[in-house]
């Protein structure tokens, strides 16, 4: 990755809950396995995990999991976490899934604002048939790690939106990465049987299964949480240079990259104001948006099995070609020949 890049991917922006580390280190400590020396060794410790506001960043987070996974030897340890989830845990935005209108709408909230609590990975969601299909479609982390989150993910997601996952039906599960040797465990709590190496993360759930609304529903409640988590997004979003913001706006889009006066307005400005302050920060829009493109089409390239096509469409080009000339131009390779490069360029 070029270091002249104004564009910061995932990995390089994020910071997440310390809770999210100290919740893996409960369900692996046992008379086997002590945690303390793994943590020690780190330099952290549960208390300081455990404390309101403590966060850790990527490197942290993916060296602590890891470890966790590889040193602890249990089986799924990703989806034993993901169990003890709930939806009272993640604050606000927990607090409107419990009381959304439906189970769908409450994990479409948590999908368009999963940048508030800090993601470890980005996740979208579309239809297709009579399924809705949750997607991974970028995380920080690699290896053990990526297993972990996987896991952690969408299992926690269901957990989140029904108690231990018990009225809604997983039609397929997608994974990227190879049978990790627990295939059962998986089909156990997921209710399918998993695809690995698929080249995707998706979960397909049931539509009809998502139809059902939460014990708590309140839609004057949901549209008070809703209205509390952009104003908490919007002051996440205010530090730093008016390019540094819109950087950031950028890396948290769901899927596809929003337009110049979708961010301009969540900013407050006109599309007029933002390309003059842009341009006074040496930049502009178009730049940063094709080197936002351009980086994602990278962590695709590298990380995923995606064909070149679907990159192309993730990453919002109108066809392969144009990728192609837009990722020749800005990197010196073809998306074919980079992907086959034994190390970063």
């Amino acid at each position: 990755m070029s270091s002249k890049s104004p564009f910061r991917p995932l990995s390089h922006i994020v910071e997440v809950p310390g809770r999210y580390v100290a919740n893996a280190v409960r369900v692996a400590n046992s008379p086997q396995f002590s945690t303390e020396a793994l943590l020690r060794s780190i330099g952290l410790s549960l208390e300081t995990l455990d404390s309101p506001g403590f966060r850790v960043n990527s490197a942290e987070y993916e060296a602590a999991i890891s470890s966790l996974v590889t040193e602890s030897r249990l089986q799924g340890l990703g989806i034993r976490v993901g169990l003890t989830e709930n939806a009272s845990d993640h604050g606000v935005i927990g607090h409107a899934m419990l009381c959304a209108p439906s189970l769908l709408n409450a994990l479409e909230f948590f999908v368009e604002f999963q940048d508030v609590s800090g993601p470890i990975v980005r996740l979208s969601t579309i239809r297709k048939g009579g399924f809705v299909v949750v997607r991974a479609f970028e995380t920080m982390v690699t290896g053990p790690a990526l297993t972990y989150e996987m896991e952690n993910t969408f299992i926690g997601l269901l957990s989140m939106l029904s108690p231990a996952a018990k009225f809604i039906g997983v039609e397929r599960l997608l994974l990227s990465y190879s049978d990790p040797g627990y295939a059962d465990l998986y089909e156990k709590n997921f209710g399918c049987k998993p695809v690995f190496s698929a080249g995707a993360n998706e979960m397909w759930l049931r539509d009809h299964d998502l139809r059902a609304s939460p014990k708590l529903e309140s839609r004057e409640t949901f549209d008070m949480c809703r209205r509390q988590c952009e104003v908490i997004r919007s002051k996440i979003i205010s530090s730093g240079t008016l390019a540094d913001q819109v950087r950031r706006l950028m890396a948290t889009s769901t899927g596809i990259f929003p337009s110049e006066q979708r961010i301009a307005e969540t900013l407050g400005l006109s599309s007029r104001t933002l390309r003059r302050r842009l341009a006074d920060e040496g930049t502009g829009f178009r730049h940063m948006m094709d080197d936002a493109r351009l980086e994602l089409a990278k962590e695709h390239l590298r990380r995923t099995r995606l064909t070149i096509s679907e990159i192309a469409e993730r990453v919002g080009y109108s066809s392969v070609h144009s990728f192609h000339r837009a990722f020749k131009r800005g990197t010196g390779h073809t998306p074919r020949s980079y992907r086959n490069q034994p190390t970063d360029s």
